[in-house]
């Protein structure tokens, strides 16, 4: 379920910039512009997804352009809640798969961790907005 929630950006000043998100009344910073953008992505999605793990409701998008002081900037990201989940969910599932057996005896003999190997192979063809 992709959003759009809205930002403010606050220059620091001891440099980068400190971010507001007023759906969700929290605060991040980064170092740089892009590094801002991406920590605001990464908190909303965090407390979005441990939102809805307490059972409460993601907070929708307001629509409505925050107020801001004339030297900060409102900007816009968006955030896909199930695809953060993904990303960050930690426990392992078992799956079962198949491979041509002359695959299996090539990783076997290099002692490739198949299942580690699989892992990398997807995120490698994923591109997501998450990944740094």
């Amino acid at each position: 379920m992709k959003k759009i929630y809205s930002i403010v950006l606050t220059p620091a000043q001891e440099g980068g910039y400190v971010v507001y998100a007023p759906d969700f009344d929290i605060n991040t910073q980064g170092d740089t512009l892009e590094e801002a953008l991406f920590m605001a992505r990464d908190a909303i999605s965090l407390v979005g997804i441990t939102k809805e793990d307490m059972g409460q409701k993601i907070p929708a998008p307001s629509g409505v352009i925050p107020t801001h002081l004339h030297d900060e900037a409102v900007a816009f990201v968006d955030v896909d809640f199930d695809e953060y989940r993904i990303l960050h969910d930690d426990k392992k599932e078992k799956t079962t798969l198949s491979i041509r057996s002359s695959i299996k005896r090539k990783a076997t003999r290099a002692k490739l961790n198949l299942s580690n190997t699989l892992e990398e192979a997807i995120l490698a063809k994923v591109k997501s907005p998450y990944q740094n």
